[in-house]
This record gives C-alpha cells, sequence and structure tokens, in this order.
C-alpha cells in the first residue's frame, strides 16, 4: 500500500474560515465503503467479515451473509422515507445489527449517526418515531432513529 506524501495546503478565507487540504489529487476510488463488501462477497463469500460473543460462542456473519443484510436494511431505510437529506440516528451498543444499520444506510447514501446508549440521554431533543430494520434476527439490538433537528 503507498500513501500520499505527508504535506498540506492552508488557505486562510475572508470569512475567518480556514481551509487544510492535501495537494495530491484524489485518484480512483470507490464510492462508498460497501463496494469493498461486494468485492469480497464475490471473493471469499463464506469468509467471516463480523463477529460477537454470544452466549454459545460466536455469533458471525460471512460477507456473503453480510452483504445480503446490509441491501436489505438499505432498503428498509429507503422505505422509511430516509435520504441524504434525512439522515437516520442509530442508538445501538456495538454489535452486528450496528454495523448493519451503519453499512445499510452507507450502501444507500444515507447518512447515520451512532448514538451510545450510555449517551442518549443527553441527546434530550430526540423524541424519535422508533422503528427497527431487523437484518436478520427479530430481536435487533440496534434502533434506526430518523433525525430531528435540536431545538433552538
Amino acid at each position: 500500500m503507498r500513501l500520499a506524501p505527508p504535506q498540506a495546503v492552508l488557505e486562510r478565507r475572508g470569512d475567518g474560515s480556514t481551509l487544510l487540504r492535501s495537494p495530491q489529487k484524489l485518484g480512483a476510488h470507490a464510492r462508498c465503503v460497501t463496494e469493498w463488501l461486494v468485492q469480497w462477497s464475490d471473493r471469499a463469500p463464506d469468509r467471516v467479515f463480523l463477529a460477537e460473543r454470544a452466549s454459545s460462542g460466536w455469533k458471525t456473519l460471512s460477507y456473503r451473509e453480510t452483504y445480503g443484510a446490509v441491501r436489505r436494511v438499505g432498503q428498509c431505510l429507503l422505505e422509511k422515507g430516509l435520504t441524504k437529506d434525512r439522515p437516520v440516528a442509530i442508538l445501538s451498543d456495538n454489535s452486528i445489527e450496528h454495523a448493519l444499520l451503519s453499512l445499510g444506510a452507507m450502501h444507500v447514501g444515507i447518512p447515520a449517526a451512532p448514538i451510545s446508549p450510555a449517551t442518549a440521554s443527553s441527546f434530550a431533543w430526540v423524541r424519535p418515531a422508533r422503528w427497527t430494520c431487523a437484518p436478520s434476527r427479530a430481536n435487533a439490538r440496534a434502533t434506526a432513529l430518523p433525525m430531528r433537528p435540536a431545538p433552538p
């Protein structure tokens, strides 16, 4: 893997903002992170991609299973009316379900913001219409919350 040289261009604007950017031109790149998931789903479909501890060992999903779930979750989010202008917050501990919701949102171009349940009480302005896109199990622990702007 080759990394770009460690260079930066600093631009101070008249409005007081400052931009810091790389002088390196951006080369060919994936449309989104999930393009890599599609690639690995074809190359190594049965290889484990996601894993978490469960009461009876490990719960795992292969690249193929993950890609299928990501497509279903992405479709569910679109059917719920979410868009690039109507993002989603994900209220969840770290879990496979959280990963699938995040990847599903990325796959269809919906911004997603993770919120830890431990800090959720800080977001008193979040009064969600709760719904769950359960990618693989009815008892999914990740809940997607359509984001609403904070009150003034």
